[in-house]
């Protein structure tokens, strides 16, 4: 890396250094898996890191960086002039937000904290002012519980890797505490799970870790992001035909076979040809699950 590309990295905010570094690892570990790519180039443009392909001109320049105007998120920049993130919106309509056609923007603090009820579990360095908020917190709630993973168990960087904090926190019944359901990926980080590991064998409000593979929802385009969605239902007020059973869900799956590309170009997203096939599997799906009243 030349100098003063990683003078410009160094430039961030100790908190924001490994949400770029990650993203950079994204960028560089995408590049190495998709032929035609070649090797990249990092360099800098309009001061901001950017990611080229000269070898094989391919693409388009992607840049990412934080900027002070806006410290509560960092971005990933695209050429205005191309259709990726039109593309990237279609694709992904929920999971992002967007800065006009130019930009995926992220939050810093969204994957940096999980709460529930009265106990909110974060990392040390999740907040520009931290004791700010706590005091805050505290001031409104006088018996709130903040369990802090501290940076040298833990750093910033692995807690953003191993996805620690795209997570749930839910009450056990019986008086038992609470549960973290979170991500394989913390399991397999050593820092992480070691420190895990301590945290539920004392005392505090956190006793038990429930691991969850979400890696086929990845694949699917979804992410350890959906382990933070929360909903409250009673199986016996909700109607059955919601209710998965195996004969259900095998139909489902006959479904998916026949019907589900292995993958879409985006050029293929206006075809008629695929907007007739989403039809008729939305179809056979509402049908499956006796909704057929819903097609209409």
């Amino acid at each position: 890396m030349n100098p003063e590309l990683e003078k410009k990295y160094q430039s961030h905010p100790a908190h924001v250094r490994p949400k770029i570094a990650f993203l950079r690892e994204l960028i560089l570990d995408v590049a190495s898996h998709c032929e035609g790519v070649g090797e990249l180039e990092e360099t800098l443009k309009w001061g901001e890191p950017a990611f080229l392909t000269p070898e094989t001109k391919s693409g388009t320049t992607i840049r990412i960086d934080w900027k002070d105007k806006k410290p509560d998120q960092y971005s990933m920049y695209f050429n205005c002039r191309t259709t990726l993130i039109d593309s990237f919106k279609s694709l992904f309509p929920q999971a992002f937000q967007y800065e006009g056609n130019r930009a995926i923007v992220f939050g810093l603090n969204d994957v940096v904290a999980v709460a529930n009820e009265r106990v909110l579990f974060t990392h040390e360095q999740a907040f520009e002012q931290p004791e700010a908020l706590y005091g805050a917190i505290r001031n409104q709630m006088p018996d709130a519980g903040i369990v802090i993973v501290p940076t040298d168990k833990v750093s910033l960087e692995d807690a953003i890797k191993s996805y620690l904090f795209n997570a749930q926190l839910v009450t056990l019944p019986d008086a038992a505490g609470m549960a973290l359901i979170l991500p394989t990926e913390a399991r397999e980080n050593e820092a992480v799970w070691n420190y895990l590991t301590e945290l539920v064998s004392g005392n505090g409000p956190i006793r038990r870790l429930c691991p969850v593979d979400v890696r086929q929802s990845m694949a699917n385009g979804g992410g350890p992001a959906c382990l933070r969605l929360r909903v409250v239902a009673d199986p016996g007020t909700v109607d059955q035909r919601f209710m998965a059973t195996p004969q259900t869900l095998d139909q489902i799956e006959k479904v998916v076979a026949e019907y589900w590309p292995e993958a879409i170009h985006p050029d293929q997203l206006s075809t008629p040809d695929l907007n007739a096939m989403i039809g008729k599997a939305r179809a056979r799906l509402l049908e499956i699950c006796g909704l057929s009243e819903l097609a209409g």
